[in-house]
């Protein structure tokens, strides 16, 4: 019997369960700690760096989690004043900020988080929720994922079942779609488009998929063996974006103390120019995440290509000019 994957809505409640045990056995010494919780002490570790970032609006020292481990290598965790001894009360602004952000994350397609914005919507001021639905039309932040449903079952299914997956894929920079074998681990849903974890056999490693450029999918019944250790949200964190297909070529250029900046950015990809300037080529899955900083660095930055690129920046400029003149 295949083990049951652990998802991140366990992982939360988990680290919940423990944030409210952990402030009792303070000063404890770490294995035992970790006995009694009946967690490893890599995990009991994790969770005590995740638990000191962690705590309540404004964020002051008395509102964090004060979570430790000294030299004798005790425990020691002190909870935000208050925190786990009431119920959570939220402010009619809170709660209209939380419906907002829901709603720009339904994509991700959990029941747990389509029944938590149920909640807040019922337990609203109606007028509250009036403006919550009318600044969520006016800021269009619904996500645009609907239509992929058919597609990211088929994956999911193929995912959970550990059976490879015939994939027709299409690749901008070539123009082409192409035929290929997955193996899926998962579906990673990344700000408001999801991504398709995988071993890619044409290409030999693991890849990432953008999955509305997936033009077709179909699960085989050949079974694979997933890597030893390998966990979704792990590399979520820590490897995704080295292994996204970057396929859109960009060529930009730096005057100033700007061609200094990107010789040190890319090390090995800038090319010093005989005029002091420095241009650098790479290749990206997005233009619209190099525009904030082509904006920031003023007329010192400058796109060669793609026009694309171009256009969005000059465009960026002229709505921020517009706040201004």
């Amino acid at each position: 019997m295949r083990k049951k994957k652990t998802t991140s809505a366990d992982k939360t409640k988990k680290a919940l369960e423990l944030a409210g045990k952990l402030p009792a056995l303070s000063g404890e010494e770490l294995p035992d700690v970790a006995r009694r919780l009946g967690v490893t002490e890599k995990e009991l570790i994790r969770l005590a760096e995740t638990l000191s970032m962690c705590g309540l609006p404004p964020y002051t020292p008395d509102a964090l989690f004060d979570v430790y481990i000294d030299e004798n290598n005790r425990i020691h965790a002190r909870s935000p004043v208050g925190l786990l001894e009431r119920p959570v009360q939220l402010s009619g602004t809170e709660g209209l900020a939380l419906l907002l952000a829901g709603r720009a994350s339904a994509g991700a397609r959990t029941p747990a988080l389509s029944s938590a914005l149920e909640k807040i919507r019922a337990a609203m001021n109606p007028a509250k929720l009036d403006a919550a639905d009318r600044a969520a039309k006016s800021l269009d932040i619904a996500p645009e994922t609907g239509g992929l449903d058919p597609l990211l079952d088929t994956i999911s299914a193929a995912a959970a079942d550990s059976v490879k997956l015939e994939m027709e894929y299409f690749t901008p920079s070539r123009g082409k779609v192409s035929a290929r074998v997955v193996r899926p681990y998962g579906l990673i849903y990344n700000v408001d488009r999801w991504l398709i974890v995988g071993w890619c056999e044409m290409r030999g490693e693991t890849r990432v998929f953008r999955a509305d450029r997936v033009k077709s999918a179909r699960a085989t019944v050949e079974i694979f063996e997933r890597p030893p250790g390998f966990d979704l949200e792990t590399f979520r964190r820590d490897e995704m974006f080295k292994h996204i297909e970057r396929t859109i070529p960009v060529r930009l250029r730096f005057s100033g103390g700007a061609a200094g900046w990107a010789c040190r950015r890319w090390p090995e990809r800038a090319r010093s120019d005989a005029d002091g300037s420095a241009s650098v080529e790479f290749r990206a899955d997005r233009l619209e995440n190099i525009v904030g900083m082509m904006l920031s660095l003023g007329p010192e930055a400058q796109v060669v290509s793609p026009p694309e690129l171009k256009t969005l920046v000059a465009s960026a400029a002229s709505a921020a000019l517009s706040l201004y003149v």
